[in-house]
């Protein structure tokens, strides 16, 4: 029997010799569309304190207890400006060795992105020429702040 099926028929089982004793009797649920990681504990440190040595030493406190983290949420402040995918070297001086550690120990990497670039950020100009950017109904890209 696989997994499934072994629970079915626990649930079968439980629902039949007990059924008097339950207020809502339980069910067989499907399997869920999602990824079993998404249950365990992400790891989250705010801007101020937030650095490759700090993310890693934060996510392996929660390992060190057995708790299983899913993933680490680097927030904003990882690149020298919104949305250009720069990270900042001196907060993340080897970036690809931070998110390898953290795969190695089956723990997703989330990077903070917005739908939104500053204009003084390295590739603002970029995506201005090319035409990333929305535009309006008269075909006109305007700046907005947020």
């Amino acid at each position: 029997l696989n997994r499934m099926e072994m629970i079915f028929h626990l649930v079968l089982l439980v629902s039949c010799c007990f059924a008097d004793q339950f207020i809502v009797p339980p069910v067989l649920l499907k399997e869920a569309s999602y990824p079993e990681w998404v249950h365990y504990h992400w790891v989250w440190l705010s801007n101020d304190r937030a650095n490759q040595s700090s993310m890693i030493d934060y996510a392996k406190q929660y390992l060190d207890h057995d708790i299983q983290v899913g993933a680490v949420d680097i927030d904003s402040s990882w690149s020298t400006g919104f949305n250009n995918f720069i990270f900042d070297t001196k907060k993340y001086p080897n970036a690809a060795e931070m998110i390898d550690f953290f795969h190695s120990k089956k723990i997703r990497v989330i990077i903070w992105v917005t739908s939104f670039i500053n204009t003084d950020s390295s590739n603002y100009k970029e995506a201005h020429e090319k035409r990333y950017l929305l535009r309006n109904a008269l075909d006109i890209q305007t700046t907005i702040s947020w």
